[in-house]
């Protein structure tokens, strides 16, 4: 019996054919409006120097957070991949550059706001301290990586957003759960399921640049999923160590 070989259907003729996959379009917040209300929030403790540097990374967050259309045509240099209002923030610089207070100041702006704009609402964000979760893991265990990990994504509990910030992360080893070692980057695993599946945002705080997150250790999977998951947006040059907080 001579063998037939399966009809071949052409696949790039049915690709032809399904449509370009259009993603939600976001809605905008009033910039003006969002600016001046974080500005309220930096300035209230007086704590960051404005320089003409950080006052442009200050407009580039704005267009991110006011959801400006114009922002994934936006550049940075430094920046390894292309902006998405999709994406989180990993927002990086050298120690005294200003990160956490400019995050601190968009986290409190949307508490604040979120009550009467649901914009504002589905951008809230919560604090974690990068070196409180690694205790967190050392003393209870390697549970706690689902605490972290997983968000509230159906929106139910109006009093705990869904998107989280690391501050101060960094490539974490040594970490042990009873002799058994564990891999805190495990939460960014659940966090990328959680930004494909729902669009929920992760956002970071690090003194790491992009290339130093390898040479610390980060497992090149992880890397290429932090790629998808983040805005990489340097704060100062590479090496300035100036301290623009105001102490």
């Amino acid at each position: 019996m001579t063998y037939k070989p399966p009809r071949r259907i052409d696949l790039r003729e049915i690709q032809k054919e399904i449509p370009a996959y259009q993603p939600r379009k976001l809605m905008q917040l009033d910039k003006r409006k969002l600016g001046v209300k974080m500005m309220e929030e930096l300035h209230q403790e007086n704590r960051l120097q404005l320089t003409d540097e950080n006052e442009n990374i200050i407009h580039l967050l704005l267009a991110y957070f006011s959801r400006d259309h114009n922002f994934p045509s936006m550049t940075l240099p430094d920046s390894p991949t292309s902006f998405s209002l999709y994406k989180g923030i990993y927002l990086y610089g050298n120690p005294g550059s200003g990160k956490t207070h400019l995050m601190e100041a968009f986290m409190k702006t949307f508490r604040k706001l979120g009550s009467c704009d649901s914009v504002a609402e589905d951008l809230r964000f919560m604090k974690y301290q990068w070196d409180d979760v690694s205790f967190q893991i050392k003393e209870k265990g390697s549970t706690i990586i689902n605490t972290y990990g997983k968000s509230i994504a159906n929106g139910t509990d109006k009093d705990r957003p869904r998107n989280y910030w690391f501050d101060e992360y960094s490539v974490k080893k040594g970490i042990k759960d009873f002799g058994t070692p564990v891999d805190m980057n495990d939460i960014f695993k659940l966090r990328y399921e959680l930004f494909k599946d729902h669009r929920v945002m992760t956002h970071i705080t690090s003194n790491l640049n992009p290339s130093q997150l390898i040479a610390e250790g980060l497992p090149q999977k992880m890397f290429s999923r932090f790629m998808e998951m983040f805005n990489f947006i340097p704060l100062g040059a590479k090496d300035d160590y100036t301290d623009f907080r105001v102490l």
